[in-house]
C-alpha cells in the first residue's frame, strides 16, 4: 500500500441518497478509488434496504432500497433519533429509554426484530441486523444497518398459528359432536359402521355387537357378526353394491341362549362418479319392540279368546233369565244387573291388568249393589289369595248370585240375618292343593229348596264347577243355604299370601 492516502468526503447527491467523493488522489491510488466506487454502487444497487450511521447517531447513507421501501431518504432522516422517531411512532416519553438502550446496542453486533412505519403509513415488521463498529472511507467509525422485511413471513405465521387455533378448536368441537353422536347412539342402541367393496370393516362406532372397534377393523363380517346373521348380512350388503339401492331388513340372533333382534339399514357410499365405493350401515337392537309387538299380538289374541268367552257367557245368561212367569221388565231388570256384576269382575280384572285379582276384592265387588246395613252383616274369613282370570270371573257371578238370592229370599231379607264367607287352600286326599270357597246364612226365614232350577242356581252348580274342573255342594237347609265351591288350586289360585282373621265385609 502507497504512503499516500486516498480521503474522501460524503456529498449531498440530491434529496434522498449521498454519494462519497475524493478529495485528492494519489496517483498510486487509482486501484483503491475503483474498489471503493464499485463498493459504493454495490450497496447503493443492493436489494436489502442498508442504513448507515456513525456511532454518534449521525445517518451517513441510505441505499435506493431502503428509499423505495420506507419512503424516506437521507435528508428526511439527518440522526438516528429521526430514523426511531419517524419509523418506529413512538410516545415522546418512551423515546429517551429507546434511544439509551439503541446507543448501547450499537457498540456491538446485534440482530432483533422490529416493527416499524412506512412513509406511506405500511407497517412493516423487519429483522434488523446491526454490525460492529467499522471505518468508513473518510476515516469515521460507522456502523452498518441491513433490513430484512419478514411483515409476510409474520402474516402467514400469524395465519398459520390462527388456523392452528381454528383446527383445534374445530377438532375440539369435533370431538365433542362425536362424543355427543355416541352417546346418543348408546342411549337409543344403534351402533353404525362403514366397510369397503371387499366387505372389510373400515370404521365402527357403538356397541356393535359387543365387538372391539379398534380390534375390528379390516375384520370382517365372519370375524364380528353373530353366526345367524353372517350370511343374511353378506346377502344384504352383497344386494347394495350390485343394484346400488339401500336395504334394510330386521334379523333375528341368538346370545346367551336368548333370541335377540336387531334392525340392519345399509345404504351406498358413492364415489365423485356416482360408483357405489362402500357401504354405510346402522344396526339398532329392537329387541324391546319385537317383545312388545309379540305381547300386543298375545294380548289380542287373548282379547278375542276372552270376548268370545264373554259373549258366551252373555247368551247363556240371557237363555237362562228367561222364565215363562217373568215379565219382560223383570227379565231385563234380572239381566242387566247380573251383567252389571260380570262387568265388576271385568273391571277390576282391567285393573289389574288382566293378572289376577284378590278373593277379598272380588266378594266386595259383587256385594256393591247391597246397601251398607245389609253389607255389615256379611263376614269373610281366609288367606289373601290372588285369583287367575277364569277363576275371578266364574266365583264373581256366583257370589253374585248367592248375594241376590240372599238379599230376596234369605238370610238378608230379614234383620238379624248373617252370612259368612270363607275360603281356603287345603291339600286333598291325593296329596294336591285345592281352593274351597263357602257361604253359610244364617238368621234368616226358613229354606225351602225351589222347585225350579234358575239361572242362578245353574250358574253355581254348572259353570263354575266346569270352569273351575272342580265340584259344587248347594244346599236348602231349613236353618239356611250353604254352598260349598272347590277347584283345582294350581288352576284358579296364583298366590296366597297371609292370613285374614274373620271381619265384617264393609
Amino acid at each position: 500500500m502507497p504512503d499516500q492516502v486516498l480521503h474522501f468526503r460524503a456529498e449531498r447527491h440530491g434529496a434522498d441518497t449521498s454519494r462519497i467523493v475524493p478529495e485528492e488522489i494519489s496517483p498510486d491510488a487509482g486501484l483503491l478509488l475503483a474498489s471503493v466506487t464499485s463498493f459504493r454502487a454495490a450497496l447503493m444497487s443492493a436489494p436489502t434496504p442498508y442504513l448507515v450511521f456513525t456511532k454518534e447517531g449521525e445517518t451517513v447513507l441510505v441505499n435506493e432500497s431502503f428509499v423505495r421501501v420506507t419512503g424516506y431518504g437521507l435528508s428526511d432522516l439527518p440522526d438516528i433519533r429521526a430514523c426511531l422517531t419517524k419509523m418506529r411512532r413512538l410516545p415522546a416519553a418512551e423515546m429517551e429509554a429507546v434511544h439509551a438502550g439503541w446507543a448501547h446496542s450499537q457498540t456491538r453486533a446485534s440482530s432483533k426484530e422490529m416493527t416499524v412505519w412506512t412513509a406511506r403509513d405500511e407497517r412493516l415488521v423487519w429483522r434488523i441486523q446491526t454490525s460492529d463498529p467499522m471505518i468508513w472511507p473518510d476515516g469515521r467509525n460507522v456502523i452498518f444497518q441491513s433490513m430484512f422485511d419478514l411483515t409476510e413471513q409474520r402474516r402467514l405465521e400469524e395465519e398459520f398459528r390462527r388456523n392452528q387455533e381454528d383446527m383445534a378448536s374445530a377438532n375440539i368441537a369435533l370431538r365433542r359432536t362425536l362424543d355427543l353422536l355416541f352417546l346418543s347412539l348408546r342411549a337409543a342402541g344403534v351402533s353404525v359402521f362403514t366397510q369397503d367393496h371387499d366387505l372389510r370393516y373400515i370404521w365402527i362406532g357403538g356397541d356393535y355387537f359387543g365387538c372391539d372397534p379398534e380390534a375390528s377393523l379390516g375384520a370382517q363380517d365372519s370375524d364380528v357378526v353373530p353366526d345367524e346373521l353372517v350370511e343374511p348380512l353378506l346377502e344384504m350388503k352383497r344386494k347394495v353394491f350390485e343394484t346400488g339401492q339401500a336395504a334394510h331388513q330386521d334379523l333375528p340372533y341368538q346370545k346367551e341362549g336368548k333370541t335377540f333382534w336387531c334392525n340392519v339399514q345399509i345404504e351406498p357410499w358413492r364415489s365423485h362418479n356416482g360408483d357405489v365405493q362402500s357401504l354405510l350401515g346402522a344396526v339398532s337392537d329392537i329387541s324391546e319392540s319385537k317383545a312388545t309387538e309379540q305381547h300386543i299380538r298375545t294380548l289380542l289374541a287373548e282379547l278375542a279368546h276372552r270376548s268370545k268367552n264373554l259373549l258366551t257367557v252373555i247368551q247363556v245368561m240371557a237363555r237362562r233369565s228367561v222364565s215363562p212367569d217373568l215379565s219382560s221388565s223383570d227379565f231385563v231388570d234380572s239381566f242387566i244387573e247380573r251383567l252389571s256384576g260380570l262387568a265388576q269382575s271385568h273391571d277390576l280384572l282391567a285393573r289389574e291388568d288382566w293378572r289376577g285379582i284378590s278373593m277379598r276384592e272380588l266378594v266386595t265387588s259383587q256385594i256393591g249393589h247391597l246397601n251398607s246395613d245389609l253389607s255389615s252383616r256379611l263376614y269373610t274369613n281366609g288367606p289373601d289369595l290372588v285369583l287367575t282370570p277364569v277363576a275371578a270371573q266364574n266365583l264373581g257371578m256366583a257370589v253374585h248370585e248367592l248375594s241376590t238370592n240372599a238379599v230376596k229370599y234369605g238370610a238378608l231379607s230379614v234383620d238379624g240375618g248373617e252370612v259368612h264367607i270363607s275360603w281356603s287352600v287345603f291339600e286333598d286326599d291325593h296329596g294336591r292343593d285345592r281352593l274351597r270357597l263357602s257361604w253359610l246364612e244364617r238368621g234368616g226365614p226358613k229354606v225351602v229348596e225351589p222347585t225350579r232350577r234358575g239361572f242362578g242356581r245353574f250358574v253355581i252348580e254348572a259353570i263354575a264347577a266346569r270352569v273351575l274342573s272342580g265340584s259344587v255342594d248347594l244346599r236348602f237347609d231349613p236353618e239356611g243355604v250353604s254352598c260349598a265351591i272347590e277347584g283345582a288350586a294350581d288352576s284358579t289360585v296364583i298366590a296366597q299370601k297371609q292370613v285374614v282373621t274373620e271381619a265384617p265385609l264393609s
